[in-house]
C-alpha cells in the first residue's frame, strides 16, 4: 500500500498567525477521556441521520470518528476533542483537533497479529476517501481529517 494513498498536501496559509475559519457543519466538543469516544459516535449517527445520508457513510463515519478520538485521547495530552462534522453532497468530512503538539511523520503499516493497537491509519486509509493532517500552528493543536462518501 502507498504511503500516500488517501492523503492530500495542506496549502499553507498566508499569514502563520491568521487562523483558518471554522467550516460549517456540527462541533462537538469533548473532554479528553475514554467515554467520550461513544459519545462521539452517538452525535455522528444522530447528526448524519438528521442529514439523511446513506447509513454506509453514517456507519463508516462512526468507525472514523471512534479512531480519531481514541487516538487524540491516547497520543495527546489533551483536556478537549473537538470533532467537526461538515456535509460534503452525498458524504461527509470529519475533522477531528486535540490540543496536542503534533504527530510524527506516520505511513500506514501492518501491526503484527498479536498487538492490540497499530491499525489505525491503516483502517483510516481503507475507510476516507482522502484523509490528511493539519499541524499545529495552523490551527491550534492537532487536526486529522477525513472524508467519507459511498
Amino acid at each position: 500500500m502507498s504511503p500516500l494513498h488517501g492523503t492530500t498536501r495542506i496549502p499553507q496559509p498566508r499569514r502563520a498567525d491568521r487562523r483558518p475559519p471554522s467550516p460549517p457543519g456540527e462541533r462537538i466538543d469533548l473532554p479528553a477521556v475514554a467515554t467520550s469516544v461513544a459519545a462521539a459516535r452517538s452525535r455522528v449517527r444522530t447528526r448524519l441521520d438528521h442529514w439523511g445520508l446513506p447509513d454506509s457513510v453514517t456507519d463508516t463515519a462512526q468507525l472514523v470518528v471512534s479512531e480519531l478520538v481514541t487516538n487524540a485521547i491516547l497520543h495527546t495530552r489533551s483536556d478537549r476533542v473537538v470533532c467537526w462534522l461538515v456535509s460534503q453532497s452525498s458524504g461527509v468530512r470529519i475533522e477531528v483537533t486535540d490540543q496536542g503538539h503534533g504527530m510524527a511523520p506516520r505511513v500506514p503499516r501492518q501491526a503484527s497479529s498479536e498487538a492490540e493497537g497499530g491499525r489505525g491509519l491503516v483502517l483510516l486509509d481503507s475507510l476516507a476517501v482522502r484523509w490528511g493532517v493539519i499541524p499545529p500552528g495552523h490551527v491550534s493543536g492537532c487536526t486529522v481529517w477525513a472524508e467519507i462518501r459511498p
